[in-house]
């Protein structure tokens, strides 16, 4: 799904949509719950779908790429570590960015806060 927004990022719908299908319904226990819930002040059963649509934004903006991704698989190698905070550091800002675009206030480009 992320590949595709990388190629694709005016399918961004398409990926958010994947969320609410996979992520809105009674998805599996998600472990980065309580974490994603704080860090993007989201109710803990928002937090997969919260978690999965920031990743799509951050992924269809060119912000988060397949490095990125990569880290996060390897999460708990101590040594990501840093990489991993850089990860959510790019979330919280495209979930923050995806919560401006939803209320009609003007998009942010990222990287220029």
């Amino acid at each position: 799904m992320l590949d595709d927004v990388r190629e694709n990022p005016e399918n961004q719908f398409v990926a958010d949509a994947y969320c609410e299908v996979i992520y809105g319904s009674d998805a599996a226990d998600f472990s980065l719950a309580p974490l994603i819930s704080g860090l993007l002040a989201v109710p803990q059963e928002d937090a997969d779908a919260a978690f999965c649509l920031a990743m799509v934004e951050a992924t269809a903006t060119g912000e988060l790429g397949r490095v990125d991704l990569a880290e996060f698989q390897r999460r708990d190698d101590p040594e990501t570590m840093e990489s991993f905070g850089v990860l959510f550091r790019k979330l919280i800002s495209a979930h923050e960015r995806r919560k401006r675009n939803v209320a009609g206030q003007a998009p942010e480009t990222p990287g220029k806060s």
